[in-house]
């Protein structure tokens, strides 16, 4: 692990407060505090944890609990955390430029970008296993000399099919990729400038945005290639697929939106006072789209969370309720991803001066009597 990055874990233990107020494990007498600070709880009961990882940015979860991170002030290192095994290091992307996006469900394949177009390397979409390290999936045979060719951005939970933006000359383009076709482009909607940011479980549904009239406006795409843009006049764009392929989230004009393939949009509000914010939906949060997560702008950003019982709330509300215990001076800023059994949620967080990815593990069915 990088001596530099610094892990710091707010959970209820028997530990020692530092001068900030953070939870860190005590370091036997006689020996050296470490440089780079690990705090790995102890066993503990059943109960919420809460846990602080900076200064990373958040990417994805696995369905297991692998939680994908990166930091860009280190050249694109990317790093995987679970609760048993902490934080641990595990490639860079090439270039600081680089980012990774997605997480297969069993944790052991990430699809992101490597290269470095300064060094005259072609920067592309590319996956990484501990087995095979980066691989990357190509370019459209018309791309230019474009200083990315082309990106990733989603992964099948198998991670046998990959998608995201690619150029055709220098425009931009939504691709999807297997191990026998290689890299295909998907249908060019709207006025051009097209992305796949996300991908159900099996595929069958993509989504993200094309230029519109005025600006990027939500799209989608299905598993041939094919695609519609809900209303070139919307400004917005999708951020998350639900398991099934059947819905989208994100946003539309200045609300958090969720879209039904059969049903069409419905905007789901933001939690300012008309006018006050704009706010996003960023990813259903568990396998049965009874939740959503997301980020509203209100007070510098706020974590939100959606359920018909709730309705738009702010997520560090709901989990307090829920028994989630927060360090003083924290603040959810956003809410990124969620396992399917809701057991973790990973956003954009800070605690006091501190900001980085946030980890909140819950006991299996805590939130429950949610749908209930």
């Amino acid at each position: 692990m990088r001596a530099r990055m610094l892990f710091v874990a707010m959970i209820a233990l028997t530990a020692c407060k530092n001068d900030n107020g953070f939870t860190e494990q005590p370091v036997p007498p006689g020996e050296p505090r470490p440089e780079s600070l690990e705090a790995v709880p102890a066993p503990v009961p059943p109960s919420p944890r809460f846990y602080l990882l900076f200064p990373t940015t958040p990417a994805a979860v696995s369905d297991l609990g692998h939680v994908l991170l990166w930091e860009w002030e280190t050249g694109g290192d990317t790093y995987i955390w679970t609760e048993d095994e902490g934080l641990e290091w595990k490639t860079t992307t090439g270039a600081y430029f680089n980012t990774v996006h997605d997480i297969s469900a069993d944790g052991t394949k990430i699809i992101g970008d490597y290269g470095n177009y300064m060094n005259d390397e072609d920067t592309q979409a590319a996956t990484w296993t501990e087995e095979d390290g980066w691989v990357k999936l190509g370019a459209l045979p018309d791309t230019l000399d474009c200083p990315m060719q082309s990106a990733g951005y989603a992964l099948s939970a198998d991670g046998t099919l990959a998608a995201g933006l690619a150029f055709s000359g220098c425009s931009g383009r939504g691709f999807l990729w297997d191990a026998d076709g290689g890299m295909v482009a998907t249908e060019p909607l709207g006025n051009g400038g097209n992305r796949i940011s996300a991908m159900s479980r099996n595929g069958e549904l993509m989504a993200g945005f094309a230029q519109g009239d005025g600006s990027r406006t939500p799209a989608v795409w299905y598993e041939d290639g094919t695609g519609e843009v809900l209303n070139m006049a919307f400004p917005g764009e999708f951020y998350g697929v639900n398991d099934a392929g059947t819905k989208a989230v994100g946003q539309l004009g200045s609300k958090a939106a969720v879209w039904d393939v059969v049903d069409g949009h419905t905007l789901l509000g933001t939690v300012g006072s008309p006018g006050a914010s704009s706010a996003a939906a960023h990813a259903f949060c568990g396998g049965d789209d009874q939740m959503i997560i997301g980020r509203d702008s209100l007070a510098g950003g706020v974590a939100i969370a959606w359920t018909e019982s709730t309705g738009l709330v702010m997520l560090q509300d709901l989990l307090e309720d829920f028994g989630v215990e927060f360090p003083d001076q924290t603040r959810l800023l956003d809410a990124v991803a969620c396992t399917p059994d809701r057991t973790h949620i990973i956003g954009r967080g800070a605690v006091g001066e501190d900001v980085g990815s946030y980890v909140i593990v819950l006991p299996e069915g805590a939130l429950d009597p949610l749908f209930q």
